[in-house]
């Protein structure tokens, strides 16, 4: 009898501690579900944020040399406000790029720098009394030789990327991601334009003495006919030289000049205005010959000059 009530009393007792532990098993399960759960949400955010910050990143360095890009390739006359607020056109470029990339704030400032001799403004900042990030030039090495452009783009990641760890003690405020590009400057300097003028109103005579005609028989060569009177006779005369119509198609601003004469008398001078004393022949129907020379240089020391020829001659 007792063979019998043990083989039939041991599977109800298993049954009973199987079920037990089952129940004991589901409720370890959630209890470890609740405490993973959050570091698994964390993580899962985590790589979220930080694949969008790794791709920000690279969107921000390739506008950065798209910048840079367009600086270096810019005209000379252009680059002194490629980047100034409210006239240059650099920053809205770039936001143009950024909005397409999913950034729509765009950059929250915009830094252009540059070496290029006898252009004005080398640091362009865009507007950063408008900007909302705080935002400077990394210390990064410029080339020693030659000219470049250097384009700092600066976005707050909190425009670039949703702020998902900010309630985990991780906030993307006060965040910037700053990329900066260098590029040598392509264009080349072009030499400015030397020009000379004659004023043929600036020509006193003294009383008695006439000027038949001052002539310009081309544009590198000048003459003046002088009919003298008996009682007062004309031994010179004074001409007014000018250089405002010289120009740069580089710079608008930085031309010096510098005007020389050969012949008699001789004597050099400064600044866009010359004048100078050319004597009259003592003997009627001779002729005297001069030159006036005109050399105008720009602030990268590239140079051109004019050359006129001046004569006097004295009317039989």
């Amino acid at each position: 009898m007792m063979i019998r009530t043990l083989r039939r009393t041991t599977p109800r007792t298993n049954r009973r501690f199987v079920a037990i532990g089952k129940r004991r098993r589901s409720a370890a399960i959630v209890v470890e579900l609740i405490c993973v759960c959050p570091v698994l949400i964390v993580l899962l955010l985590a790589v979220v944020e930080f694949g969008c910050i790794f791709a920000s990143m690279k969107q921000v360095a390739y506008a950065s040399r798209f910048g840079a890009k367009k600086a270096a390739e810019a005209p000379r006359i252009t680059l002194s406000n490629l980047n100034m607020s409210g006239v240059g056109t650099l920053r809205n470029d770039i936001n143009r790029y950024l909005r397409t990339v999913g950034i729509p704030k765009g950059a929250c400032r915009v830094i252009l720098e540059h070496n290029a001799c006898g252009i004005a403004n080398p640091q362009q900042v865009d507007d950063p009394s408008s900007d909302s990030c705080d935002c400077s030039v990394p210390s990064h090495s410029t080339p020693t030789t030659g000219e470049y452009v250097r384009v700092t783009v600066c976005v707050n990641l909190t425009d670039a990327c949703p702020d998902l760890l900010g309630a985990f003690g991780f906030s993307l405020d006060d965040r910037v991601i700053t990329e900066t590009t260098v590029f040598r400057y392509e264009p080349r300097n072009m030499p400015p334009n030397a020009v000379v003028t004659v004023p043929t109103s600036n020509l006193p005579l003294p009383p008695g003495s006439s000027l038949n005609r001052m002539l310009p028989v081309s544009d590198t060569n000048i003459r003046v006919n002088v009919q003298n009177s008996q009682m007062n006779p004309l031994t010179q005369v004074t001409l007014q030289f000018d250089g405002l119509a010289s120009g740069d198609p580089d710079e608008a601003n930085g031309l010096s000049y510098q005007w020389s004469t050969t012949g008699t008398p001789s004597g050099s001078s400064t600044g866009t205005g010359f004048s100078a004393v050319f004597p009259i022949p003592s003997t009627p129907g001779t002729t005297s010959t001069f030159f006036v020379e005109l050399t105008v240089t720009d602030s990268c020391s590239e140079s051109h000059s004019s050359r006129i020829r001046v004569q006097t001659r004295l009317l039989p």
